[in-house]
């Protein structure tokens, strides 16, 4: 069916998903200085329902928990990071969140929200333009979309330096750029014109940067491999030797990045991106 992200389903069910479950909580700690500067940019007294789109295994929703007391849904297509979402949310009491399984760049939306957030989940989709479209039917008229993305590769050198131990070993390693992917949005005058071409107002856009921190370089790798479902499944079917190698790799690549302690310090850097539905 046109419009439906049928690879990336299967990529984040059978292959991402469980590993991003694992990794839940470190990826929370990870971003966690974007999300909380992102977040207080919201005017909360306004928000009377949020939904979180894309929103894995609900660490945006979590924290956006913190900020209100209205309904928030949060929507993904992967089972398994879904089904960590969930769990998550019942640790933590928080009969507020709701989360359900759509294909975002097709659902339909059965209720208008005040306010739609994700967090790096908007990059990934096959067709923008009719996924942008359809998101801006989840929000009541002066409703706001606001979306943590990627800015350029070259801004974030630690998906270079695993995407060059891919182009290394790997035969057809998942290429960087601004297609469907974590850069997908990067380019600001695009990603505007999609915006106001979906029928968004001109956007609100701030630059964050900061660090994604780790305590060694091993749990860099570690955390990294297995968040990227190929990457790990890829490393796990080589011999000992081969597997061995690739580690020494990563953590020669990851040295200048530590400390004297040990601690791997990372620069990365992201956009805030705030439009309104027209």
């Amino acid at each position: 069916m046109r419009g439906a992200n049928n690879d990336s389903q299967r990529y984040w069910n059978e292959v991402a998903g469980a590993g991003w479950a694992r990794q839940a909580e470190v990826v929370d700690r990870l971003f966690a200085d974007p999300t909380q500067r992102a977040l207080d940019t919201i005017d909360w007294s306004q928000v009377r329902s949020v939904v979180d789109l894309a929103c894995g295994c609900g660490g945006l929703a979590l924290a956006a928990a913190q900020r209100t007391s209205s309904p928030i849904w949060g929507m993904d297509f992967s089972e398994p990071m879904l089904e960590c979402a969930r769990q998550r949310a019942r640790a933590a009491g928080l009969k507020q969140l709701e989360f359900r399984v759509a294909e975002l760049q097709t659902a339909g939306f059965d209720h208008e929200s005040d306010l739609v957030l994700s967090r790096f989940g908007l990059s990934f989709f096959e067709d923008p333009p009719l996924a942008f479209r359809n998101l801006g039917t989840a929000l009541r008229r002066g409703g706001v979309l606001a979306f943590l993305t990627w800015t350029p590769v070259e801004e974030n050198p630690l998906f270079s330096l695993f995407a060059q131990v891919m182009d290394r070993y790997m035969d057809k390693p998942p290429q960087l750029g601004s297609g469907p992917g974590p850069f997908g949005l990067a380019d600001l005058e695009q990603t505007r014109a999609l915006l106001e071409g979906a029928g968004f107002d001109t956007p609100e856009v701030e630059r964050y940067a900061f660090d994604l921190i780790y305590p060694s370089p091993a749990v860099a790798w570690s955390t990294q491999s297995d968040l990227s479902g190929r990457l790990g499944a890829f490393v796990a079917a080589q011999s000992p030797e081969i597997r061995g190698e690739i580690t020494q790799i990563v953590k020669t690549a990851l040295n200048p990045y530590a400390d004297a302690s040990g601690q791997v310090a990372i620069p990365a850097a992201t956009w805030w991106i705030k439009a309104q539905r027209s």
